[in-house]
């Protein structure tokens, strides 16, 4: 199952130098609010998009930039990159990925939506020599796009191909192998309009490596799941579960009873009015009628079934809404799972239950990651800090600020220092 492993942001909103987090089975994104948490799960549901090079649009009037999707919404250039920076930088790595390494660096174009000025994949290795493909738009003129890989160096007229994104060109030419005058003698002079001997060789090297270039199969599974209360409403006028049967009853209703929220669930459309009942205490309420927990945490249950083993969920405070004890046993859940998670949180329950599964080996040390964003006083840049936890859950990495309002607050409240 194709995953990433590492994400690397620079000039992102509050982040300015090249931050990375070494993502794992479990990544817990912790800090104070503004510091880039957030934003970190916007990336990584962007980099998802453009990494899969599958059906890529251009920006434009009707069409959202790759940032600008929901639930993040980052919006255009101006409110993704770092005040004052004229680009920003997302670079990945993958496993079992048919790309080692995809980054871009974009700027601003006319309308204001980020444009990649720099697209580098690289490659697994041939005969023990790595493979790469560097595409960059020339400095000081922009409408000509340099290819530099292994053995060829080329500029290319922009005008020559269908479309102004790289990646987009990746997913849609080179997938359906519409590269310009392939095949022909005298390519180059073709598309320039100059003649070069060397060029043309360099341009048939282009073409070779693009065609032995692997592109994915199918997307990188990275799914965002809404945050919030998205399913308490008392009727649907259209089905708010899709796929329903036995078996997803089945699953859902098992869930709720690990999470000790609700022991049975239901689906009811008369006169194509929806509803969604559950069982609790032995009755059966309209979902609208239960705790907001339930209605935080059915959706999430009900993404997890759907999605294949493997797959990576982006959460937004999942805990919100819900009791301690039922956050501490979502984490359990989320640890015991096939998939993979991202999770910004404020919670020490999810946390503390997290190092709990790894002490009592329900989760390998390095199936665990804490991303810590801090920001120090006086500066107004975050960085993120990798932190791992050893076979008893310690902490392993941790800067000294780490918690540190926490103890604070603790020692107050133990009278062992003054306000």
């Amino acid at each position: 199952m194709s995953k990433i492993v590492r994400l690397s942001l620079q000039n992102i909103r509050c982040l300015g130098d090249t931050q990375s987090v070494d993502m794992r089975k479990i990544t817990l994104l912790v800090g104070e609010n503004s510091t880039g948490k957030s934003t970190f799960l916007g990336c990584c549901d962007a980099l998802s998009r453009l990494a899969s090079l599958r059906d890529l649009r251009d920006p434009g009037p009707g069409t959202s930039n790759c940032f600008d999707e929901e639930p993040f919404s980052m919006g255009g250039f101006r409110t993704i990159a770092r005040h004052g920076a004229d680009a920003f930088s997302l670079d990945g790595s993958f496993h079992e990925h048919c790309h080692t390494m995809i980054g871009f660096t974009f700027s601003a174009d006319r309308s204001g939506h980020p444009s990649e000025s720099r697209c580098r994949v690289e490659l697994p290795p041939i005969n023990g020599v790595e493979q790469h493909l560097s595409m960059t738009r020339v400095p000081g003129s922009p409408e000509t796009w340099r290819f530099e890989g292994n053995g060829f160096h080329i500029d290319i007229p922009q005008h020559a191909f269908s479309y102004r994104q790289f990646s987009t060109w990746l997913s849609m030419a080179i997938r359906h192998g519409s590269m310009p005058y392939a095949g022909q003698s005298n390519a180059y002079r073709r598309i320039t309009g100059k003649s070069s001997t060397e060029q043309d060789v360099a341009y048939v090297k282009l073409i070779n490596f693009l065609r032995r270039m692997p592109l994915p199969q199918e997307s990188l599974p990275v799914y965002a799941v809404p945050p919030g209360v998205v399913w308490r409403r008392r009727g649907f006028p259209s089905d708010p579960i899709s796929h329903w049967d036995d078996d997803l009853r089945n699953f859902l209703s098992a869930e709720g009873r690990k999470l000790d929220l609700f022991s049975d669930i239901v689906k009811v459309g008369p006169d194509g009015q929806h509803e969604i009942r559950v069982q609790q205490s032995g009755g059966w309420h309209n979902i609208v009628d239960t705790g907001f927990g339930v209605s935080t945490v059915v959706p999430l249950l009900h993404a997890m079934y759907r999605q294949q083993e493997g797959a990576t969920f982006l959460l937004q405070q999942p805990e919100v809404n819900v009791h301690p004890s039922a956050q501490a046993r979502l984490a359990q859940m989320m640890a015991e799972s096939p998939h993979r998670f991202v999770i910004e949180t404020h919670s020490d329950h999810l946390i503390d239950r997290f190092r709990i599964c790894v002490m009592e080996e329900a989760l390998a040390p390095d199936d665990l990651r804490i991303a810590y964003f801090h920001r120090e006083p006086g500066r107004d840049a975050a960085v993120i800090y990798n932190i791992s936890v050893d076979e008893a859950g310690n902490l392993d990495g941790a800067p000294a600020g780490y918690r540190k309002f926490f103890m604070d607050e603790t020692d107050r409240l133990l009278g062992f220092s003054g306000r």
